[in-house]
Formats: C-alpha cells, sequence, structure tokens
C-alpha cells in the first residue's frame, strides 16, 4: 500500500507500508473487534499467508474490506477512491439495514452491489462471530412498527389491501390520483 506527498521539489515521493505491517498491527491490537479498511491497489491480498496461498492471516474479530482484489488497480473518481466515495454512501445510511445498523457485511453488499459491472471488485475477509454495528441511524420505520408486520402480513404472500385514499403521498402528487385509479386501492403499502 502506498501514499503520495508532495516533496518540496515539486516531484511525488511514494511512502509505502507494507501489508505484512498492517496485519501485524492489527494482531498486536488488544481490541476485541478490528476493522481494516483499505483502498489502494491490490489490496486484496491483505490477509494472505506469504507461507501458503491457502491460509488465512485474518484473526478472530478481524474484518477486512479492501477496495481490489490483489491482482486490481482502485480505480479514482472525480480525484478521489471510487471505494472510499461509496464507504461514505454506505456510512452515511445507504448501507444500514431495517434497523438502522451498519455492519462492515452490509458495507460490503453496498459497495459490491454499486460497483455493478465495474471490473473493480471489492474483497471483504472476516473471522468473527458476529457482527458489529459501525454506526446506527435511524430505521426507516420505528421498530414498534417492525415489530406489528406480522399483523398485517400473518403469512407468507400475504397482500395488505389499502384504500385508494391512502395512496397519497406514494407517488408524486401529480400522479398519485392516476395510479391510486388505476391500482383500485390495493397496493402501494408505503410510509413517509
Amino acid at each position: 500500500m502506498g501514499s503520495r506527498r508532495r516533496a518540496p521539489n515539486a516531484h511525488y515521493e511514494m511512502r509505502a507500508l507494507p501489508l505484512s505491517d498492517i496485519m501485524t498491527f492489527a494482531h498486536a491490537s488488544p481490541a476485541r473487534n478490528k476493522i481494516i479498511i483499505l483502498d489502494s491497489c491490490h489490496s486484496g491480498a491483505l490477509g494472505e499467508s506469504h507461507l501458503n496461498n491457502q491460509v488465512s492471516e485474518v484473526g478472530e474479530g478481524m474484518a477486512v474490506l479492501t477496495a481490489s482484489t490483489k491482482n486490481q488497480y482502485a480505480a479514482e473518481n472525480n480525484g478521489g477512491g471510487l471505494f472510499t466515495g461509496l464507504l461514505v454512501d454506505a456510512l452515511s445510511g445507504a448501507a444500514a439495514n431495517g434497523i438502522g445498523e451498519i455492519t462492515p457485511g452490509s458495507v460490503y453488499a453496498h459497495i459490491d452491489q454499486s460497483l455493478g459491472s465495474w471490473s473493480q471488485r471489492p474483497v471483504f475477509k472476516t473471522n468473527v462471530k458476529s457482527f458489529v454495528s459501525l454506526r446506527n441511524i435511524p430505521p426507516p420505520l420505528p421498530v414498534a412498527d417492525l415489530q406489528r408486520i406480522t399483523e398485517f402480513f400473518p403469512k407468507a404472500g400475504h397482500e395488505y389491501q389499502l384504500a385508494a385514499s391512502l395512496l397519497t403521498g406514494c407517488y408524486d402528487r401529480d400522479r398519485s390520483r392516476e395510479v391510486a385509479e388505476r391500482l383500485n386501492g390495493t397496493a402501494c403499502v408505503h410510509r413517509t
């Protein structure tokens, strides 16, 4: 992994921290949960054993999320890492689950899905018993409402019927009446 800094003579000077040092620091940390996030070229090699590529050095309680595989470059977008932009988006709430928790796994899923057909692929390696929450945001629905969901949907495939008058706000105001008439009040379970 390398970083560039501006040298006094206006040339870039490369400064690098070996991936093996990052793993050494992580293993030496007394923290119960360790999360390593790297946005650099070839960062997917982090955690691989140099002696046996079938063995991982990702210790217990550790999660590793990298911008690219060990054989890929990490793309930049508008002067910053494409991966970092998606990471910020994920941590801002795009990777939150139904109760507002953002975990390393949900961050990876968001970034992977957001990259779509890009050739750059993020890498996620973990050795945890359960995910820790990196951040909590207000859930899209209050937890008390989520706990009542089985009252409205008692079995798989159940459809909850709404009155057409309740569809206001499901779509933009210009289309609400048209959509309500077309659906005859049978769809759009939506909370604003």
